[in-house]
């Protein structure tokens, strides 16, 4: 027993040393915008509480509005065509308001959205394949998307409001997750859930179905429904 104390003692002390040892920076109020040469991107990665709105143009741009004496801590660089947006390594930002990050680009494939960040669109983002979104952390989207597939991943009480059109819709999300998806109507649908998520779904040919833990899915259309369900999960038509 005495081990353990001294073990999550020991842990206590670590975690808050690195927190502590983080800069804060409280933002001064003065909101700027700043723009940032960033081209050649299709996905994106943002973390540390950041916003973000996309938006499908002919070509690349990225604007930054945040307090101006932040605007210097807000790192947005392009690696491998993934647009990294993120504070500075070893700052902890303190903004008067929320951070905003404007980016623009032909075609989007991919967002990776953690730390408490959130992804809108500007207008629909049409693609000619798969298009991915991975939320985490409390991160949250509400998009407007078109593609043949769309792949949904939610962990840790994130939040996906997502409309448009597509053929197949594949959500996997765990944790206290939320997927809203009626104005994403789908031909085949394929939803897994644990912890206490909930998701809703449009499907018109097939839903396949699994719920477990205390979640539910529910769902509007005809589809064949394929269901798995354990613990306090549920599957239902609406």
């Amino acid at each position: 027993m005495k081990s353990v104390i001294i073990t999550s003692i020991a842990f206590l002390l670590v975690f808050s040393s690195c927190d502590f040892a983080r800069d804060k920076v409280r933002g001064n109020g003065e909101i700027k915008e700043e723009s940032r040469k960033e081209t050649g991107f299709s996905r994106v990665q943002v973390s540390g509480a950041i916003r973000v709105y996309a938006k499908q143009d002919s070509s690349w741009a990225v604007k930054v509005v945040a307090d101006a004496n932040l605007l210097s801590h807000i790192e947005t660089y392009t690696d491998d065509r993934t647009l990294v947006i993120r504070p500075e390594e070893g700052y902890k930002l303190d903004p008067s308001g929320s951070i905003k990050v404007y980016i623009s680009s032909p075609s989007f494939t991919d967002f990776d959205v953690s730390g408490a960040s959130e992804v809108n669109t500007e207008n629909r983002l049409s693609a000619a394949n798969a298009v991915t979104i991975e939320l985490s952390g409390a991160s949250k989207a509400e998009m407007d998307l078109k593609s043949p597939l769309i792949n949904v991943e939610l962990t840790g009480a994130s939040v996906a409001r997502l409309r448009g059109e597509t053929r197949d819709l594949d959500i996997d999300a765990s944790g206290a997750s939320k997927a809203f998806c009626y104005d994403l109507p789908s031909e085949k649908a394929t939803v897994s859930l644990s912890g206490a998520c909930s998701a809703e779904v449009m499907a018109s040919v097939q839903l396949k179905a699994d719920a477990s833990g205390a979640s539910h899915i529910r769902y509007k259309g005809s589809p064949e429904v394929n269901q798995s369900v354990s613990g306090a999960g549920s599957v239902t038509k609406e």
